[in-house]
């Protein structure tokens, strides 16, 4: 969970999930590339991860 108040200068490695971004009383789920674009804005490097996809068995 992260705010407008959150410090992620210098922030460095790799983000998996969701990233909740409060926004007063409101939540917003940032997803695919947006925490990476969200967290690059204000001074990090990061990379999202996305999960793997498996096949179904049978």
């Amino acid at each position: 969970m992260v705010d407008a108040d959150t410090v992620v200068e210098g922030l460095v490695g790799s983000v998996f999930g969701l990233v909740m971004l409060c926004q007063g009383a409101e939540s917003v789920e940032l997803g695919g590339v947006d925490p990476e674009r969200w967290i690059t804005e204000r001074g990090g490097e990061v990379r999202v991860l996305q999960p793997r996809r498996t096949r179904p068995r049978g």
